[in-house]
């Protein structure tokens, strides 16, 4: 799902990326990194450490999360079950 420029003008200069319901799905729903969302979602129009900054501001990123905490996060979100007390049970 690519930007459209068009909404830059629309929010008074704001780009796409300062919507948290944006950085949120982007982030949070589909998973993206924080470099993919800025240079590959949004074409480097907007640097990742501006979008980790936003994150932060909107309380939408764990700053105590894992890389794979947050992974498991989503596959938990998608399949609809709890796999962290399954991934603990495993690693025993």
């Amino acid at each position: 799902m690519a930007y459209n420029q068009s909404l830059m003008s629309q929010n008074r200069g704001l780009g796409p990326w300062d919507d948290p319901n944006i950085l949120d799905e982007l982030y949070n729903g589909e998973g993206l990194s924080i470099r993919q969302i800025a240079y590959e979602h949004f074409n480097g129009d907007v640097s990742h450490e501006h979008i980790r900054r936003l994150l932060h501001k909107f309380e939408l990123i764990d700053l105590n999360a894992s890389p794979q905490q947050r992974h498991l996060r989503l596959l938990e979100a998608e399949a609809n079950v709890d796999l962290t007390r399954r991934h603990q049970n495993v690693n025993r």
